[in-house]
């Protein structure tokens, strides 16, 4: 029996509030519903959290910083 070959995927999730926003996939399929390597990763995400590397969006980054340090971002980003 002959398989197909393996191919990799690149796939990003964005989520806002505990719901997903935005989905990308290198797979280039364009359908209203998921592909399966959204889905795939949506659930590997679920079953093994620490696995997945995060990327927290600059909001979620510029709420967590005090004053002085919101002062001096905005301070290196005038310079």
């Amino acid at each position: 029996m002959q398989s197909e070959p393996e191919t990799v995927c690149n796939v990003a999730i964005s989520f806002d509030r505990c719901k997903i926003t935005s989905v990308t996939c290198s797979c280039g399929n364009k359908d209203i519903f998921y592909c399966a390597h959204v889905v795939a990763l949506s659930l590997y995400r679920i079953r093994k959290p620490d696995q997945v590397k995060l990327h927290l969006p600059i909001s979620e980054t510029l709420f967590q910083m005090n004053r002085d340090q919101l002062q001096k971002f905005v301070q290196y980003l005038i310079t």
